[in-house]
C-alpha cells in the first residue's frame, strides 16, 4: 500500500501547503498553485488532459493510468459497501495521486498545473458521491 516514506512526504508537503491557514481543514492540499482561466470539470476531463500533455513521458502517463483505473476500482468497491477501505484512504490515496500529477508537471506545464490545482476539490466531489461517481464511471 503506502510506505511510511510516503506518508511522510505527504504530510510535510500538506503542512507546508497550509502554513497559512488558521487550521489545517481550511487549506487545501494545492494552495501554492499559479492562476489561470481555463478548468478542469471532472475526472473524465483530467485524464483527457493528462493523455494530451507533453510533460509527462508515455512510461508515467502508462503508470498513472493505472494508479487512476486502481483509484476507481477502490472507490466503487467502497461505493459497493465491498471494500476493505475507508473513504479517508481512499481520499488519502486521491490526494497522494494528484500530489505526484501536480509534482510531475509543476515546472513544465504551468498551465496544466494549475487546472488540476482548480479541479481539485471538485473532482474529490464527484469522486465521493455516489451517484455522481457512478454518472462519472458510467461516462468513461
Amino acid at each position: 500500500m503506502f510506505t511510511m516514506r510516503s506518508f511522510i512526504f505527504t504530510l510535510i508537503i500538506l503542512l507546508f501547503s497550509c502554513l497559512h491557514a488558521k487550521t489545517l481543514d481550511e487549506a487545501p492540499p494545492h494552495s501554492a498553485c499559479p492562476i489561470i482561466d481555463e478548468v478542469i470539470v471532472d475526472l473524465n476531463e483530467l485524464v483527457d488532459e493528462l493523455r494530451e500533455t507533453k510533460a509527462i513521458s508515455v512510461f508515467k502517463k502508462i503508470h498513472l493510468k493505472k494508479r487512476i483505473d486502481h483509484l476507481l476500482a477502490n472507490t466503487k468497491s467502497y461505493h459497493e459497501g465491498k471494500s476493505d477501505f475507508t473513504l479517508e484512504q481512499i481520499r488519502e490515496q486521491y490526494h497522494l495521486f494528484m500530489l505526484k500529477v501536480t509534482a510531475m508537471i509543476q515546472a513544465t506545464d504551468a498551465k496544466l498545473h494549475q487546472m488540476i490545482c482548480d479541479a481539485w476539490s471538485e473532482i474529490w466531489k464527484d469522486i465521493e458521491d455516489p451517484i455522481k461517481f457512478k454518472k462519472l464511471t458510467s461516462n468513461a
